[in-house]
């Protein structure tokens, strides 16, 4: 039985940024945290605020590690195999946040420079 990656409802909710209806339709998905509504009657669509984050983290993520590896001649051969994996395999961004920032710090880059 093949596994289903998105639940679709029907329900009451905030309404409509659009039009004001009331009843949306909301997807919930596992690949990215959140839910999407979309709305019957003139089709907007929008997100819930945590997938906007979730984006833009990720996206933050691929740019502080762009700018560690300008200078990965000051890393240690430990950190520098590590930058190089995770950026070959195109590993998942937020399971090693924490430690591309310590890296970063070591470096001298500050991050919120990013934001």
């Amino acid at each position: 039985m093949p596994r289903r990656c998105a639940r679709v409802l029907k329900q009451r909710t905030a309404p409509c940024p659009n039009c004001g209806l009331r009843t949306v339709t909301i997807t919930v998905t596992k690949a990215v945290p959140g839910k999407h509504y979309n709305c019957d009657r003139c089709g907007h669509e929008w997100q819930d605020r945590t997938v906007r984050r979730y984006r833009q983290r990720k996206t933050l993520f691929k740019m502080l590690l762009g700018r560690v590896l300008e200078r990965k001649g000051q890393l240690n051969p430990r950190d520098r195999f590590f930058l190089e994996k995770i950026h070959e395999q195109g590993k998942s961004s937020l399971e090693y946040h924490s430690r591309l920032l310590r890296i970063a710090h070591k470096v001298g880059i500050d991050f919120r420079e990013q934001e």
